[in-house]
């Protein structure tokens, strides 16, 4: 019997093979699909729902969000109050730097007047050359601030007898003649006044405002004009 089976023909190798690769396929695959298949499980509700706790009702409360506190009104700048002397206002300034003071050497006077004779008997074509006149009460007020047409027009003055101090010097006289009497007091007030002014606008310092003596050869504006108190003590006063 073994014999005649070791008598029959064998299968070729190649066939043995295949069968055997076919069988190996064959097996993981059903390996895999085995592997693959969903459980189901099922749970009752009971189940599900064992051990949850339904949550107590809890009224919401309305969020009011805080009190706003208004922002602070801005009090409004009171309207800043008119220039007292508009007409001392140039409207397109020359390059001043010097203030220049003088007396009338007359005992009466105003603009008009001294403007007639700068005309007539000196011969300036532009009239006064003063830029600004106090008067003495007597054809003017007492203390009254007269301006110049030199000063309205931003012309250079004729007061000074000196080129540089007529170019960039504001001439300013009082009427009178102080070398027999003094500058009222509102003559005096009313320089201060002018004074200061100009000093602001124009940026002119101390040492810059000067009497006509400073820069020619005369005694205006008389030796009872109390300069060096007016403009020269105060500034020393402040300096200390």
């Amino acid at each position: 019997m073994i014999g005649s089976l070791m008598d029959q023909p064998r299968p070729p190798l190649l066939l043995v093979v295949l069968v055997g690769l076919i069988v190996a396929v064959t097996g993981c695959e059903g390996r895999n699909r085995r592997t693959l298949k969903p459980v189901y499980k099922l749970v009752s509700t009971r189940d599900a729902l064992r051990g949850y706790r339904v949550p107590e009702y809890t009224p919401r409360r309305a969020i009011v969000p805080p009190e706003r506190t208004p922002p602070p009104t801005r009090r409004r700048d009171p309207d800043p109050k008119p220039d007292p002397h508009p007409e001392w206002v140039a409207a397109d300034p020359r390059a001043w730097r010097y203030i220049v003071i003088h007396h009338s050497h007359t005992d009466r006077g105003n603009a008009a007047i001294f403007g007639r004779y700068h005309l007539n008997v000196r011969g300036w074509e532009n009239g006064l050359g003063y830029h600004f006149v106090i008067g003495n009460g007597t054809d003017s007020g007492d203390g009254e601030v007269e301006v110049g047409p030199r000063w309205t027009k931003q012309l250079q003055g004729a007061h000074a007898g000196v080129w540089l101090y007529n170019q960039f010097g504001i001439g300013v006289c009082l009427v009178g003649d102080f070398e027999k009497t003094k500058p009222t007091e509102k003559q005096i007030k009313a320089l201060l006044e002018l004074v200061g002014y100009l000093q602001a606008a124009y940026k002119i310092p101390q040492e810059n405002i000067l009497r006509h003596g400073d820069v020619k050869n005369t005694k205006c504006p008389g030796k009872n004009f109390p300069f060096e108190a007016l403009f020269r003590k105060r500034a020393d006063e402040r300096r200390g």
